[in-house]
């Protein structure tokens, strides 16, 4: 129903006590990484059966981790819509400020987390209406919001800014992500 092919795919079993197992074309899809921990992303032709998706279909291995036994998976894939949502990688630099991504909208909502490891992270602009966006919870962590210094991000009219050191979301590596647009419309307006 996209389209085109997923870029990002967070699956999970349904009855079975498994972890939640994403994809990402910024991995490459002979690896995974898991939702539900901070561990890096691994290697693995069992999950994704080492085949890219394509607009029709994705392809799952053998793993007990996407083809459980017994179990119904729900799988939500998302895409690249211009002006609406938008999936990547960067080269975090750990330094400060760190670098700009570029996403062609102002994200309202953003999911990051390092292909080292490191926690995943979700940022939005209901619970910092104003730059910076710093509060922040985490997919694989039950801990409360966390918003304490640094500050994590800017979010402008056509992307966001890294501006934390060595922590996430800008540990020196390979970051992946999903944003989605504040205002979703086939052209941005800067605000």
């Amino acid at each position: 129903g996209l389209n085109k092919s997923p870029e990002f795919i967070i699956t999970k079993a349904r009855s079975n006590a498994t972890d939640w197992v994403t994809g990402h074309t910024g991995i490459g899809w002979d690896n995974f990484v898991f939702l539900n921990t901070s561990a890096a992303s691994g290697a693995s032709a069992a999950v994704w059966n080492s085949t890219a998706p394509d607009s029709n279909v994705f392809s799952i291995g053998t793993s007990s981790y996407i083809n459980p036994s017994g179990s119904d998976v729900i799988a939500y894939c998302f895409t690249s819509v211009e002006g609406y949502c938008k999936v990547g990688t960067y080269q975090g630099n750990a330094g400060s400020p760190g670098p700009f991504v570029y996403t062609g909208f102002r994200p309202q909502f953003l999911l990051v987390k390092s292909t080292i490891s490191g926690w995943w992270n979700i940022l939005d602009a209901t619970r910092d209406e104003y730059n910076p966006v710093k509060s922040m919870v985490f997919p694989n962590d039950p801990s409360a919001e966390y918003s304490g210094a640094p500050d994590r991000v800017n979010f402008f009219s056509n992307g966001f800014n890294v501006l934390s050191g060595s922590s996430d979301p800008n540990q020196n590596s390979p970051n992946i992500y999903v944003a989605f647009a504040e205002h979703p419309f086939k052209t941005s307006r800067a605000r």
